[in-house]
């Protein structure tokens, strides 16, 4: 494993993934109270998701040596 990888922030991201996959399921299966609260607060993972994915990918081309026009 390289030094400057950083498993954080793919553990955020399984989280967030984990999230939206929450937020489907209770779409289709109505739960208690307390668990759809836990499961609507998963809509935010899609956005933490993107933006995480989007800064992985922006700094692995900038690694590989990418220039920005």
């Amino acid at each position: 494993m390289k030094k400057d990888y950083s498993i954080t922030l793919d553990i955020i991201r399984v989280l967030a993934m984990a999230g939206v996959l929450a937020v489907h399921f209770e779409q289709y299966f109505p739960m208690s109270e307390w668990i759809h609260n836990i499961c609507s607060a998963g809509r935010y993972g899609m956005k933490a998701f993107f933006a995480l994915s989007a800064y992985l990918a922006w700094s692995w081309f900038m690694k590989a040596g990418a220039t920005t026009i």
